[in-house]
């Protein structure tokens, strides 16, 4: 998976601690990649979920410097067809954004205010490594999440062969959670992650990577990515992930942040935050001026009042009234003339 697996051992780690290497692991990752886009399949099942057991999806990502953008698109299950988008940067640094199509007929830009909760957040591929036990498998692989388990201790690192490739073996003692992990990383490959072995009470489970390298920034990333987790014997989880494209350190990625270039639905409302104005997606691009006309053609019409009569009208209807009553004064008096002659 895209999701770089990647750490930035090296050879010198035997002379160093393992939180000083874990540091420079993952700093590195991210003076390597300044920027980059990546498109991926993810195909997976997950028996805890009975009413998506097997799922499908497309992910593109944009990551720049801290902003990131993630685009999924839901190809079966509950929301088969739906595209999810979640932003921090779009079109300003300190906005952000989530929004579901075709079920959200507009978007909610807000500012960004301090550190935002995990589940509100894209994935940033440069910080990927890829844990265990997540809603979704890709999207909660922090790599430092894994090298900072509690009690952890320092890891056994010795170099082995595997499968051919030269690889550096961390071997972590048993963590607070229970977990025994294992990592082995390819030093020629971009210190990539080649292998994650998590072996636990309750669940074993294993990832592992075919690696490649972009032949346009020679970066090596994880081209394909096999996970799966058993419980009890069972296999529960699995998932496989398929990177289609990938770009680093190029000028165009920054074009991905920009609301003019996310292929949003015409006619989508766009609310920024107050004071800023809001627009609406026009020929496939922000514009401002058709904000007003097309609200105004959505908002319900109001009843038309009802007016108090002003006291000029009632002058035609008192002259009436009283000219009936006069002729009612006049024939009862003629009534009474006539039977009394």
């Amino acid at each position: 998976m895209l999701p770089l697996l990647s750490v930035t051992a090296g050879w010198m780690i035997f002379a160093q601690t393992f939180s000083q290497e874990r540091l420079k692991t993952l700093e590195a990752r991210e003076v390597a990649i300044s920027s980059g886009y990546c498109k991926f399949t993810v195909k997976g099942l997950n028996t805890l979920v009975p009413t998506e057991s097997r799922y499908s999806r497309v992910y593109e990502v944009w990551f720049s410097g801290n902003k990131i953008r993630e685009d999924v698109f839901h190809r079966d299950g509950p929301m088969n067809g739906a595209r999810q988008i979640t932003c921090i940067g779009c079109d300003q640094m300190d906005l952000s954004m989530k929004s579901i199509f075709p079920k959200s007929p507009s978007i909610l830009l807000e500012r960004i205010k301090g550190e935002l909760p995990r589940d509100s957040k894209p994935s940033d591929p440069r910080k990927m490594g890829y844990v265990f036990k997540d809603y979704y498998g890709y999207r909660l692989a922090r790599l430092d999440a894994l090298f900072q388990l509690p009690g952890a201790g320092e890891p056994t690192v010795t170099q082995v062969n595997l499968d051919g490739l030269d690889c550096l073996r961390f071997a972590l003692g048993e963590c607070s959670n229970g977990w025994k992990p294992t990592i082995w990383t390819a030093p020629s490959q971009g210190n990539n992650i080649v292998k994650i072995e998590v072996v636990s009470p309750s669940f074993v489970g294993f990832v592992r990577s075919d690696l490649a390298k972009d032949p346009v920034s020679g970066i090596w990333f994880p081209k394909k990515t096999h996970f799966e987790m058993k419980e009890g014997g069972v296999l529960t989880r699995q998932e496989t992930i398929q990177v289609e494209k990938v770009v680093f350190n190029a000028p165009e990625i920054e074009q991905g942040f920009y609301l003019d270039n996310m292929q949003l639905p015409e006619g989508t409302l766009v609310n920024f935050p107050k004071g800023m104005g809001d627009a609406v997606i026009k020929n496939g691009k922000l514009s401002r001026d058709a904000r007003t006309a097309i609200r105004d053609e959505q908002r319900p019409k109001p009843p038309v009042p009802v007016r108090p009569v002003s006291g000029a009208s009632w002058l035609p209807y008192g002259i009436l009234s009283g000219v009936l009553l006069l002729l009612t004064v006049v024939v009862m008096f003629w009534r009474k003339k006539s039977v009394a002659s």
